[in-house]
C-alpha cells in the first residue's frame, strides 16, 4: 500500500511542474506510457522497496532480454496492448509488463546521472522523454 501511494504521488510530481513538463508525459506513443508509469515505478520502489510485487515484476527479471528485444522496435507504436494499460492478447505474459520495463529503463538512465542515488528530479521533472529514451544505455 505505502508502494503504491508513493508511486501515485509521483505522478502528481510529474504533472505539477509546469505545462512543459505535463507536455513531456502526455502523447499516445508506447514510449511515453511505460516511462511515465515506470518512472513511479522506479521511484516507489526505491523509496520502499518492500511489499508486493505483482507476477510481473517476476516474470520481467526472469524474461528481461527477451522482453527489451521485444519492446525495442515497439517503442514509438501508438498501441499499448501487451505492455500497459490493457490485458495481453494471448496471455502469454503478465498484463501491464510495461511497468516493469518502463522502471527499468528510468534505473538505466538515473545510474548514470551524477546525481544517482539520491536525486530523483531528473526523472520526475524530465521535459523530454525522448532524449531520456535516445541516450539511455538500457537498449545498447
Amino acid at each position: 500500500m505505502f508502494r503504491t501511494a508513493i508511486h501515485e504521488l509521483v505522478h502528481i510530481q510529474q504533472f505539477s511542474h509546469g505545462s512543459r513538463i505535463e507536455s513531456a508525459y502526455t502523447g499516445d506513443t508506447l514510449y511515453i506510457a511505460i516511462l511515465r508509469e515506470g518512472i513511479a515505478e522506479y521511484i516507489a520502489r526505491q523509496l520502499y522497496p518492500y511489499g508486493n510485487d505483482g507476477n510481473y515484476w517476476s516474470y520481467g527479471i526472469q524474461q528481461e532480454p527477451q522482453l527489451r528485444e521485444k519492446l525495442k522496435p515497439e517503442l514509438y507504436s501508438t498501441s499499448l496492448n501487451d505492455w500497459i494499460y490493457h490485458p495481453v492478447a494471448d496471455g502469454s505474459r503478465p498484463n501491464d509488463i510495461g511497468y516493469f520495463m518502463g522502471a527499468r529503463i528510468a534505473e538505466a538512465y538515473h545510474k548514470s546521472l551524477s546525481q544517482y542515488p539520491t536525486d530523483y528530479t531528473p526523472l520526475i521533472e524530465n521535459t523530454n522523454l525522448r532524449r531520456l529514451l535516445d541516450s539511455n544505455e538500457y537498449f545498447r
